[in-house]
This record gives C-alpha cells, structure tokens and sequence, in this order.
C-alpha cells in the first residue's frame, strides 16, 4: 500500500543525497491489534543509532508504543527538516491541496502542525483544511472490513465534502485512509488525487544532473 511512498522517499534521498535505509522486516502490529490479536511487534535494529521514521501515521501511533517516543520520527516532521535546505531549489506547481488529518494523528503531538508547514514549504500550494477534522474517513485501521456498511458511509461523506473544497489533491499520512478515500473519489467520478506528503515534496524537487 505504500509503494509510491517508498519510490517518493527514494527520490528525495537521492536528490537531497541523504543515507536512506527501507526496512522492510519490521511490523508495529497495529493491524492485529485492531483485530484484537495483539502481538509483540518486529521491532527495527536500533543498535545502529540511526532514526526511526514512520511513513503511516498508525505505524507512527503503534511504534511509539512499542519504542520509546523520542526514537521515532514521523514522516512530516522528518521531511519538514531535511526540506529547508533545499527550499531555494524547489520548483512551482500550482495546486490546491486538502490537508486529512487521519485519526490516528491525533495522539502524535505536533505532527499535524508538521504537515502544515511541510506544505507551506512547498511553492504554489495552497493549503485547504478539511471541515471538521480530524474526521474519520471509515477506514479506521480494520473498521472498512469489520464494519463495511457503516465505512462506505463516512467514506461517501468525506469525498462530497471534498469535492465541494474544489481541491486538487488531498494529502494524508495514513495509506488506509489514502485508499479508501481515493476509492470513494474515484466512485463519484472526481479526478482528484490522493497522495502521501512524501510524493508531493518529490513533484516539487528538481531532479539532480
């Protein structure tokens, strides 16, 4: 689910030239979790003292319950950082950009705000919030499978509310939350995309020579 995320993140590594590591082993266990199968997580090596960052908001909530909280990192903070000193090569690409605030964020303090100033780095994007957030989408980790009737519902609601913002793009950290209102856009017949921030930054770096 996460794969233009991953593919995003390398671009920006290597554009920045910043050390990049994809583990792809470890798993925070959330979604059993939401299953009510709860198990000890794969956790990352973090004998290497390199920093944890979570690309999925959920991943970022359930990590800092299993680790301690100063050992992850989550992908807007992380991305706002490495950003600013490339600010002055950032490219222009005109877009209004809906910021979904996924539930899961609520607990990560300061992330929210992150994103935020993460897009506002960005040149010719203009940032639109969501009413009511944040505002469950219906995926709510395992929810769309245990509870589809009632999923489908909130789904339908946010892409309305959407489509009626006049965005172009909507911006969420969490890939459940990503598919299943890119899903529900994608049914009413709306073009606008749904994307991870790590895939907006990549639209506005230059690419290297």
């Amino acid at each position: 689910m996460e794969s233009r995320a991953l593919a995003a993140l390398g671009q920006i590594a290597d554009r920045l030239q910043l050390p990049l590591r994809i583990e792809q082993q470890s798993c925070c266990g959330a979604l059993d979790s939401h299953l009510g199968r709860p198990r000890p997580a794969c956790l990352p090596d973090l004998s290497v003292g390199q920093p944890v960052v979570a690309i999925n908001s959920g991943c970022t909530a359930q990590w800092r319950n299993q680790l301690a909280p100063h050992h992850v990192t989550p992908i807007a903070q992380w991305l706002q950082h490495r950003l600013a000193a490339a600010a002055p090569s950032l490219r222009s690409r005109t877009a209004r950009v809906a910021v979904h605030v996924p539930c899961s964020q609520r607990g990560i303090q300061g992330e929210a705000l992150a994103l935020r100033q993460l897009l506002d780095m960005l040149p010719g994007i203009e940032c639109v919030a969501l009413p009511g957030q944040p505002t469950c989408c219906g995926a709510a980790g395992t929810y769309f499978l245990n509870q589809p009737e009632i999923s489908q519902r909130l789904a339908d609601e946010m892409a309305c509310a959407i489509v009626g913002l006049g965005v172009d793009i909507v911006v969420s950290s969490n890939g459940g939350c990503r598919a299943q209102i890119g899903q529900a856009l994608h049914e009413i017949g709306s073009q606008v995309r749904v994307l991870h921030p790590a895939e907006l930054v990549a639209l506005h770096l230059e690419p290297r020579d």
